[in-house]
C-alpha cells in the first residue's frame, strides 16, 4: 500500500510538471533559467513620452533594465555604482544602449517623487505590471537584465556583495 501511495505521488508530480505551459519554465527565477530566452513584455510609462508603451517598443541593440526599490540600501549603492560607470555612460551618450529603470511595487505618486533623483540620461519609467514583473523577473532587488534588439536576455547582473563596503 505504501508503494502505491508513493507511486501516485510521484506520477501526480510528474503530470503536473508536464501540464505547466512552457512560459512557466521560461522564467524559472530560482534556477536562473532566464538566459537566452525572450523576456516577458511589460507596460511602461515615461513622463513626456507617448511613443514608448512597453519593453518591446524600445529599439536599441542593447537594453539594460534595472529593477530597483528607491528605499533599498543595496539598490542605492548599485545605482551610485552604475551612475559612476564611465563605460556605461559613454555607451548611453552614444545611443549604443538604452538604460531603463523600473521600480516595481511602488505607487505612481511615490515613484514620481523618487524618480527625480535618478540620472536624466537613463530612461526612468513607471510600470503598472508589478505582479507580472515580480513573478517573471525578480527574486530580489536590485536586478539588472541585459536584452538584445529581439528582447532576448543575454546577461543577468545580480546584486554583488562588494557594494556592501
Amino acid at each position: 500500500m505504501r508503494f502505491f501511495s508513493l507511486s501516485i505521488l510521484f506520477f501526480s508530480t510528474l503530470v503536473n510538471t508536464f501540464c505547466y505551459s512552457q512560459e512557466e519554465f521560461l522564467f524559472d527565477k530560482y534556477n536562473n533559467q532566464h538566459l537566452y530566452t525572450k523576456g516577458a513584455n511589460f507596460s511602461i510609462e515615461i513622463p513626456d513620452c507617448d511613443s514608448i508603451k512597453d519593453l518591446y517598443s524600445l529599439n536599441a541593440d542593447s537594453i539594460y533594465v534595472l529593477f530597483y526599490d528607491p528605499y533599498c540600501e543595496h539598490c542605492k549603492k548599485e545605482i551610485k555604482h552604475l551612475r559612476k560607470n564611465k563605460s556605461l555612460n559613454k555607451r548611453i551618450e552614444k545611443k549604443e544602449l538604452i538604460f531603463l529603470t523600473i521600480a516595481p511595487d511602488i505607487e505612481k505618486d511615490e515613484w514620481l517623487k523618487c524618480v527625480k533623483k535618478m540620472p536624466k540620461q537613463w530612461l526612468n519609467a513607471y510600470s503598472s505590471d508589478n505582479e507580472m514583473i515580480i513573478k517573471k523577473y525578480l527574486w530580489k532587488v536590485p536586478e539588472l537584465f541585459v536584452f538584445d534588439r529581439e528582447k532576448i536576455i543575454h546577461k543577468i547582473e545580480m546584486y554583488k556583495e562588494e557594494y556592501d563596503e
